[in-house]
């Protein structure tokens, strides 16, 4: 029952990396990241859009920015920001490059688990990071980026 479980966890990361090569792929061809993460903002605001009309209140005329709007701004703002340095790193290093956000997301995971709850990790889970640092030095061998020019 709990394979079922890892089964499903592994569609995560599978999903990032195919995400990654993707957008590297299928690059728009003369658009920089800022033009792609402008088209990506616009799509967004074009899908919520519709649902803040139909369950907000678009009619209310009170304009006052409270503690829960300026964090839904904040929010909005950091997500632009990561998307346009997400579609940098992809356009100039790569998508093999990007995929390392998710050893490196991994270990901070591990650490701050252990730092912050205290957690006691057994053997097993040191052999796997073992494991991971290993992969990550051997893909960061000096290879060739090969990123289509403009």
């Amino acid at each position: 029952d709990n394979m079922k479980w890892v089964a499903v966890a592994l569609v995560v990361p599978l999903a990032f990396g195919v995400e990654s090569v993707y957008v590297s792929k299928c690059w728009p061809i003369g658009l920089s990241p800022l033009h792609v993460v402008t088209g990506e903002t616009l799509v967004a605001a074009l899908l919520v859009v519709p649902v803040y009309l139909v369950f907000g209140d678009p009619l209310s005329v009170e304009i006052s920015i409270s503690h829960v709007e300026l964090g839904i701004l904040t929010f909005i703002l950091v997500g632009v920001l990561e998307s346009l340095i997400y579609f940098y790193l992809i356009r100039t290093t790569g998508a093999i490059f990007v995929n390392f956000a998710t050893y490196v997301a991994l270990f901070a995971g591990i650490g701050w688990g252990a730092l912050i709850f205290g957690e006691q990790l057994p053997a097993g889970i040191w052999m796997a990071v073992g494991l991971l640092v290993l992969a990550l030095i051997a893909a960061n061998r000096d290879v060739p980026v090969d990123v289509a020019s403009d």
